[in-house]
């Protein structure tokens, strides 16, 4: 089943995979969706990746320290961790 999930990453041998992705929830996803200017189509893609943030900013902060969403299975990532797929990624707007 297809989620939103946040990472900062490809696993460097596989390029076009994402890894250790973050679950967030749907209604956090169109807010980064619509702040970054991405559409369903580009999320729902691995190459290029859809980015919402740099480095170092305030938005790659309150995610996790990620900068691609990305909308798929998470079986199609590398260094998947279990807690992080399960339980959304609880983001505080207020700091951004």
């Amino acid at each position: 089943m297809s989620h939103y999930y946040v990472h900062n990453g490809y696993s460097g041998w596989s390029y076009g995979t994402p890894s250790n992705p973050q679950l967030i929830s749907p209604e956090d996803a169109a807010r980064l969706m619509k702040s970054a200017g991405l559409s369903s189509m580009q999320v729902s893609t691995t190459l290029p990746p859809a980015q919402y943030a740099e480095a170092g900013t305030r938005l790659f902060d309150v995610t996790g320290g990620n900068r691609f969403l990305f909308f798929g299975d998470y079986t199609e990532c590398f260094d998947v961790d279990a807690g992080k797929v399960s339980s959304p990624l609880i983001i505080d707007w207020t700091a951004v």
